[in-house]
């Protein structure tokens, strides 16, 4: 929503005269990176090509029944959590081989699952499309997210409101893992990927305090934050929320400035990227380089120049 709105506010802001003659620059620049032999924009999924499940599904996220949202498109039958856990597939048709394809991506979910306790969801649906496996993650993502702060509220001590977390991140984090591994996400399944692995870097390290750790996440090798969210937006640049986490990942730790515009190059001429360094330059209050790049923008060139290192 947040993305959408921001989008509908630069429709709106732009001028008429020039609207016409900037579409047909953007269509250009669109149609370079999507006949790039690496990278290529998301074709987006047809509600006509999605489940009966999946619309019920949708139609609940936009009620914000979140946790039910996530429960239609969960695989609540005879595959219980503790095959889920230690990949103890008693039937050929197992529908979580094709999630979990080998027995040491069985072994990385065995160490997440034993590390956070019994599993906080069934698995998901087999026969998910890709918009099916982000609605469900985005869906489970949000419920826990409204749990932990209810949670909070009847909390008092302000230092035991900071130890509350999300506490469908570590299921979510081995699903999308698995997902990632057999290439089975999307654009917007790579965003809540990011999302999901940016809020379990953010967490405490004393196991003591937690009821789980990033070392959860290290045991099954997933990548970094900041590469996962870089990866949706070289598909889809058009995700401002997407945008606004790398951002987040970028200004909390200047060090990962070089990684971040090394893997951009591919979209560094997108008019969404020098937005995101616009945006970056006023949190870091360099107004100077913020106004070359909007200026540069304005005027219908590209800011190359000015990146985000300069904030360094």
């Amino acid at each position: 929503k947040l993305a959408s709105k921001w989008a509908s506010e630069q429709l709106i802001g732009l001028p008429k005269t020039h609207h016409h003659h900037y579409v047909q620059h953007q269509q250009q620049s669109a149609e370079d990176v999507k006949h790039n032999s690496k990278y290529k924009y998301l074709e987006m999924e047809d509600e006509e090509n999605m489940s009966d499940l999946e619309l019920f599904a949708q139609s609940l996220f936009d009620l914000g029944e979140y946790r039910r949202a996530g429960d239609i498109l969960s695989d609540s039958g005879i595959h219980s959590h503790e095959q889920l856990k230690f990949g103890e597939h008693h039937h050929s048709n197992n529908p979580t081989a094709s999630i979990f394809p080998s027995s040491s991506a069985s072994k990385r979910t065995a160490i997440a699952a034993s590390a956070c306790g019994d599993l906080v969801a069934d698995p998901p649906l087999p026969s998910l499309t890709n918009r099916g496996i982000f609605l469900r993650a985005y869906s489970l993502y949000l419920a826990g997210e409204r749990t932990k702060e209810e949670q909070v509220i009847e909390i008092q001590e302000p230092l035991e409101k900071m130890t509350v977390q999300n506490q469908n991140l570590p299921q979510l984090a081995v699903e999308l893992h698995n997902y990632h591994q057999t290439n089975r996400l999307d654009a917007f399944g790579l965003y809540i990927y990011g999302v999901i692995l940016k809020e379990l870097q953010k967490m405490p390290t004393n196991k003591s305090t937690m009821p789980y750790t990033p070392t959860i996440i290290e045991g099954i090798h997933t990548p970094s934050a900041q590469s996962i969210l870089i990866q949706s937006l070289i598909q889809y640049p058009y995700n401002w929320s997407a945008w606004l986490d790398l951002a987040e990942l970028c200004i909390g730790d200047p060090t990962i400035h070089p990684q971040v515009e090394s893997k951009l190059k591919p979209i560094s001429q997108h008019w969404m990227y020098h937005f995101f360094c616009v945006h970056i330059f006023l949190e870091n209050q360099d107004n100077e380089n913020a106004l070359i790049v909007m200026d540069r923008l304005m005027n219908g060139t590209h800011a190359t120049q000015t990146t985000t290192t300069t904030t360094t």
